[in-house]
């Protein structure tokens, strides 16, 4: 099968879960996205993707709010004691949007270009691509926001601390 037709394939690939694709996107990557595109489902597991980083990230802010976490240095004019409250309503339509709007670019961009990616694949690819780049941070702020809620450490200190200069 040539690289044309992979955007038209009506296959359904047994064993892509959403747990295969994040296993294998880290030491294989192009494995389980070359296995998306040839997948019915596509954008199911990429939308799933996206809506499990979404969904942990909400969890996140959550135990933030719950243990009056306080961001060091708010990115907008928000009161610092509400911040992780808002963020809890406004973090998983920010990242639909984002999501969205970076691949209408990307698309419009490609098509100008003379691309001729498929929408469907675009959209399940970089939602794949969102979902398993946010693992990197997510496990330190889901580890930290738990230890915090369980108050096993101070999460304002703990912020302070990583927004404070070091040796390094």
């Amino acid at each position: 099968m040539n690289t044309t037709d992979i955007s038209t394939s009506n296959l359904v690939i047994p064993g892509l879960g959403l747990k295969d694709s994040y296993s294998k996107t880290f030491h294989a990557p192009a494995q389980p996205f070359v296995r998306l595109m040839l997948n019915l489902r596509k954008l199911r597991f990429g939308l799933l993707s996206l809506l499990n980083m979404a969904g942990l990230y909400t969890c996140v802010y959550t135990l933030l709010y719950y243990c009056y976490g306080h961001p060091c240095m708010p990115w907008l004019q928000i009161a610092s004691e509400k911040y992780y409250l808002y963020n809890i309503y406004v973090l998983a339509p920010s990242i639909l949007l984002a999501w969205l709007l970076s691949i209408l670019i990307v698309h419009l961009t490609g098509r100008v270009l003379s691309g001729k990616a498929n929408f469907k694949c675009t959209l399940a690819t970089f939602a794949l691509s969102i979902g398993v780049a946010s693992w990197e941070n997510l496990i330190h702020d889901y580890v930290t926001s738990f230890l915090g809620a369980m108050s096993v450490i101070n999460v304002q200190e703990h912020e302070h601390l990583l927004n404070s200069p070091t040796i390094w």
